[in-house]
Parts: C-alpha cells; sequence; structure tokens
C-alpha cells in the first residue's frame, strides 16, 4: 500500500486543476493576464496561509523519513 499516498494525491490534482485553470482562463480572456496572475496568486497564498497555519496549530512536520 505504499503507493496509495501517490494515488491520493494524483485523485486531489485531477479535481482540484480545472477548478482553478477554468476561472484563469476565464479572466484572462475577460479582463487579461493580469486577472488571472492576481486569482493564482490569491490560490497560492490560502494554499501557504493553510499550511502554515497547520503546522503552527497542530505540530505538523515534513518528516518524509517514516517507514513504508
Amino acid at each position: 500500500m505504499g503507493h496509495a499516498w501517490y494515488l491520493s494525491a494524483e485523485m486531489q490534482m485531477f479535481w482540484c486543476t480545472p477548478l482553478v485553470l477554468f476561472p484563469m482562463w476565464h479572466l484572462n480572456r475577460k479582463f487579461g493576464p493580469k486577472a488571472a496572475l492576481a486569482l493564482l496568486s490569491l490560490v497560492l497564498a490560502v494554499a501557504w496561509a493553510i499550511s502554515l497555519g497547520l503546522t503552527l496549530t497542530k505540530d505538523w512536520t515534513n518528516n518524509f523519513n517514516v517507514p513504508g
């Protein structure tokens, strides 16, 4: 079952990528590339903030030395 983490990451990308790319494509067509870049920056900032918040409040670390 060591490959399950990879399959779950792939499935998350499969479902989440269109939710980001379609609005970016629409904003780029309607308002130009600066609006699409602003949306991408917002999504990345929110993802970073969630990761930081979980790391600080739950004491989660990026420890990949877990035996598997």
